[in-house]
């Protein structure tokens, strides 16, 4: 019995606790390569930063972007005042122009006519059924009829144009056009004539034109006048027009007239 307990009492020590000893070393070395609180509020404070600069540019970028945004918004508007301006513009010299294709001026009625101050619609209304051919009391709808201002350089003895605008415009192109062909009115023994009613801008183009019209007429080739502007001339089978300044020339060398 004494061998077996000297047995158990010279037994070495136990190797499960020799290699805790190792584990905590391990861990101990672990602990000691973990960052710090100082370290992890370095890498915080660096990722924060990090960030700002990040938000920062990008609230730059957001700004300009803003910024163009409302240069575009504000050049929007800006063309479409312009565009509206131009629409208004427009509409103004398209509302003129429009006024004036029903007008019609006579020139001759004497201002002693009877019933032409208290009533010049009812003698330009038997005026015109006259031209026309038809009972002289047939109804015209006139939208206007007045005197026009004297010209300074209009005698004192020459009466003062007419000026009336015709609603139906159909019916004021066959009233100009048989006119034009009637030579022989009269009122009260005076001789009436009738125009169509030109702004002063077309009237003095018209004159401006008048070295060609006159090189026509000695040619004895037959134009128009288109409204509000326009010379045309037929021939052979072709169109000739002077709408502008720059079609002057072309118009000459197609023609064969001298230049002006």
């Amino acid at each position: 019995m004494a061998p077996a307990a000297q047995t158990r009492g010279s037994q070495p020590s136990s190797p499960t606790a020799s290699e805790g000893s190792t584990e905590d070393q391990e861990i101990r070395t672990l602990l000691t390569q973990l960052p710090s609180k100082a370290d992890l509020a370095a890498m915080f404070q660096k990722l924060e930063d990090s960030f700002s600069e990040k938000l920062q540019a990008v609230a730059a970028d957001v700004q300009q972007l803003g910024a163009r945004v409302q240069d575009l918004e504000e050049e929007a508007e800006h063309i479409n005042k312009r565009g509206a301006e131009a629409y208004d513009t427009q509409e103004t010299h398209a509302e003129a122009i429009r006024g004036r294709r029903n007008n019609l001026r006579v020139r001759g009625i004497p201002e002693s006519a009877e019933g032409v101050t208290e009533n010049p619609i009812q003698v330009l209304t038997t005026l015109f059924n006259r031209i026309l051919a038809r009972p002289k009391d047939t109804a015209i709808t006139f939208d206007r009829a007045h005197r026009a201002a004297r010209p300074r350089n209009l005698p004192p003895d020459k009466p003062r144009d007419l000026i009336c605008r015709i609603h139906n415009f159909p019916l004021k192109e066959e009233i100009f056009r048989k006119a034009r062909q009637n030579k022989d009115l009269t009122i009260d023994g005076q001789p009436v004539t009738i125009f169509q009613d030109l702004a002063p801008s077309t009237l003095q183009a018209r004159r401006a034109l008048r070295p060609i019209t006159q090189a026509l007429l000695e040619r004895q080739i037959k134009f128009r006048w288109n409204f509000p502007f326009a010379l045309t001339v037929n021939l052979q089978n072709k169109t000739h027009t002077i709408t502008s300044p720059e079609d002057v020339p072309d118009f000459q060398r197609a023609l064969k007239l001298p230049p002006s």
